[in-house]
């Protein structure tokens, strides 16, 4: 799975990157948002899918369709619904050629936790790492 990450998707539509060449050389899915340490900055992770991968893909007609229920299943995390994010992670796994299954799986799990266990009042569903994502 290819992955960047930006502080917020502004960065990649003004800044950093041509957003139109990337996408047409990949589809953008959005995956986590990323904490490092104690600082304040939130980075966005999103997994790049090549577009040659999307052509040949058997779900590539319904690719935008995926897309929406993928960012839809985001928001809802953020918002703590729980079964509605394990459904849709669920009903998402072995899509875009598998290439997101593992973040599907993980996701699964973590919200598994989340409804089993709770989250702090604080939470802001942002994970947080001890250290860089490149160290």
């Amino acid at each position: 799975m290819n992955i960047i990450f930006a502080k917020h998707k502004e960065i990649l539509d003004h800044n950093e990157v041509d957003l139109d060449q990337l996408r047409e050389q990949y589809s953008l899915v959005p995956l986590d948002k990323i904490r490092i340490g104690k600082s304040k900055e939130v980075l966005q992770s999103w997994c790049l899918i090549p577009a040659d991968n999307v052509k040949v893909l058997d779900d590539a007609p319904h690719l935008p369709r995926l897309i929406a229920l993928h960012e839809t299943m985001m928001q809802n995390y953020y918002e703590q619904q729980w079964d509605y994010c394990i459904e849709s992670a669920e009903k998402l796994l072995g899509k875009f050629g598998g290439e997101v299954d593992s973040f599907y799986e993980i996701f699964i799990e973590r919200c598994q936790q989340n409804k089993t266990h709770g989250v702090k009042d604080n939470w802001d569903g942002v994970i947080t790492r001890v250290s860089s994502v490149t160290d």
